[in-house]
């Protein structure tokens, strides 16, 4: 018995059955490693996710993390063995063992990167930077480069050629898959371009009057973008209009954190003249008025011939000079007078509010108009409106 177990003994018997032997050591190995990887390394992974909140360890087993780190472990080791191998079989068995653990590698390496992009993407949803910043089309075009890149890669080893070569004797063909799939290629090239120029995002509000869009960007992919509309009805946009037809983002507003007013109230012309020292008088006692009267008198005086809608123009500049909700400095602050048209003489606010959220903005120009509009007759004005003869 002891004889059995000699050292010349068990050379011989390992140098006669060197292939049986070495698979026989190769599993031994792999078991107790495969245990390591399951019981102890993905389960560290997964409580040092939990100290950071019971939704990153979902987000990881959604993923399948834990078989991802099998996978790729796997093929690692098969790569380290597969050396071992070569002088044991023939030529042919060798290139079936490169070419089955150099696509099972190529699997592996390619799963486990998308797992993690995904992976990575889930928990950045879960930070409140995600809302202003989102990445979703970003990793969408990540994983298809990485994607094409993987399938290139087996082509190659397959073929036995470089990916450099495959890309030039596959020109023909790539001619026509671009010619079959024109709109989808254009939408990858736009979705570049509007990724890296940063032109839309997720949340974005933008108009496009060509397609009837108006409302919030809810998706972005690499063929359309779907946009919110504020009837609650979807548009769906091919991501190369965006650059073929134009869009107005109204996003700059919101990060300005300033919303434009530009109406205008038509005026009577009728009802302009140059006002008498009583309709003077009677602007003084105005709140608005008394900073424009200590600094310039000689407005308040008729011999200089001052109209009423002239005073009327500096009586909206002061009023809202001191209106809290309208920027008076960074931003275009314009009340002018704009040129006569059949329906009297336009007096137009260009001026901008300082909250951009829609309901209040409207309130505030609402209620601007709505007092400009109650002053009038103390100028002795009169808005312009037509009358319409039903006989």
């Amino acid at each position: 018995m002891a004889e059995l177990f000699a050292i010349d003994n068990i050379y011989n018997l390992y140098k006669g059955n060197q292939l049986l032997v070495t698979t026989l050591i190769m599993i031994v190995a792999f078991y107790p490693l495969l245990l390591v990887m399951k019981k102890i390394v993905s389960p560290s992974v997964s409580k040092i996710a939990e100290k950071k909140g019971k939704t990153y360890a979902k987000i990881l087993d959604s993923n399948h993390f834990t078989a991802r780190l099998v996978h790729l472990f796997i093929a690692i080791y098969l790569t380290f063995w597969g050396g071992f191998f070569d002088s044991l079989i023939n030529a042919t068995s060798i290139q079936i063992k490169n070419t089955t653990i150099t696509l099972y590698l190529i699997f592996a390496i390619t799963t486990a990167l998308l797992t993690a992009i995904n992976i990575g993407v889930e928990m950045y949803k879960t930070k409140a930077i995600s809302k202003r910043v989102p990445t979703g089309l970003h990793t969408h075009i990540v994983k298809i480069i990485i994607s094409i890149f993987s399938i290139l890669s087996v082509f190659s080893h397959i073929m036995g050629t470089s990916i450099a070569s495959l890309f030039a004797s596959l020109g023909a063909a790539a001619a026509l898959l671009t010619f079959v799939f024109k709109d989808t290629v254009l939408g990858l090239l736009a979705s570049l371009q509007l990724t890296f120029q940063d032109i839309i995002k997720v949340g974005d509000w933008v108009t496009m009057p060509n397609y009837n869009a108006d409302g919030n960007i809810e998706k972005i992919t690499i063929t359309v973008v779907v946009i919110r509309n504020f009837d609650s009805t979807v548009t769906t946009v091919p991501t190369s209009a965006f650059l073929s037809s134009g869009v107005q983002n109204w996003r700059a507003m919101f990060e300005k954190g300033g919303r434009r007013i530009k109406r205008a109230i038509s005026l009577d012309m009728d009802t302009i003249k140059i006002c008498d020292q009583k309709l003077l008088n009677n602007f003084k006692k105005m709140e608005a008025m008394k900073d424009l009267l200590q600094k310039d008198p000689s407005l308040f005086d008729a011999k200089n011939g001052i109209t009423n809608i002239g005073m009327f123009r500096r009586y909206i500049d002061k009023y809202l000079g001191h209106h809290q909700k309208i920027y008076k400095e960074g931003f275009t602050f314009l009340v002018r007078q704009l040129a006569p048209t059949e329906i009297g003489i336009p007096i137009e606010l260009y001026v901008f509010t300082n909250d951009t959220n829609w309901v209040n903005y409207e309130w505030i120009q609402g209620d601007i108009f709505d007092h400009l509009l109650g002053i009038l007759p103390q100028f002795e004005l009169k808005a312009f409106q037509s009358v319409i003869n039903n006989k």
